[in-house]
């Protein structure tokens, strides 16, 4: 009897249940979706708005957290994702009706294959009204999914607010700095400062032409 051999998977079929977590179509995210819906915390015009690459970005971005929690726990106990530039903790997709999890509510909520989450989130936004948002938003998520990531939000220049992120990161921790501009400029030599708090920092650049 000859062996069937298995359909390979298409790139959009191997992509395709993150982007469903992503905007909240996943079994997990829809709670997600439904807590800031009853607690009046979905989208709104405060949030920003951007185009598809946006999905494949944050795609990307959750690849990456379950590949590196996973070597992580074999020789870390905490786990920090540092958001330079964190927004409001939701993303509205133009010309769609899609929303995606920011980037800190995406770390909150994230556990690899094995169950490792962040044991911390440090996230920093100059934008009153959205830092706002995402304090709401983040707490409220932790309260009810009973988290026990540490949040800590800091408004303001993250230009001026390098010391105190890297007050915020022990020399034991693994941690993740995700740096997205979008629009905004970010002195990367300052950078060098919260890197030296730990020797085991990655850092995820996206930066646009």
């Amino acid at each position: 009897m000859l062996n069937k051999k298995k359909k390979k998977k298409e790139p959009y079929d191997r992509i395709r249940p993150i982007l469903e977590y992503l905007t909240f179509a996943d079994s997990y995210t829809k709670r997600v979706r439904e807590i800031l819906k009853n607690n009046n915390l979905w989208i709104t015009n405060e949030d920003v708005s951007y185009g598809p690459h946006t999905l494949l970005k944050l795609a990307y971005l959750k690849y990456y957290f379950d590949i590196a929690l996973e070597i992580a726990k074999n020789y870390f106990k905490n786990y920090v994702f540092i958001d330079t530039f964190a927004g409001s903790g939701l993303v509205s997709i133009k010309d769609t009706e899609y929303v995606s999890l920011g980037s800190s509510l995406l770390a909150l909520i994230f556990k690899s294959r094995s169950g490792t989450s962040f044991s911390k989130i440090i996230g920093v936004e100059i934008d009153e009204n959205k830092f706002s948002l995402l304090y709401r938003r983040l707490n409220l998520i932790k309260e009810e999914l009973n988290l026990a990531t540490d949040i800590k939000l800091i408004k303001g220049d993250i230009n001026k607010k390098i010391d105190d992120i890297a007050n915020e990161i022990n020399q034991r921790d693994y941690g993740i700095l995700f740096v997205d501009p979008e629009g905004m400029e970010i002195s990367l030599g300052d950078l060098s400062k919260m890197l030296s708090r730990s020797k085991s920092i990655d850092v995820i650049l996206n930066q646009s032409e």
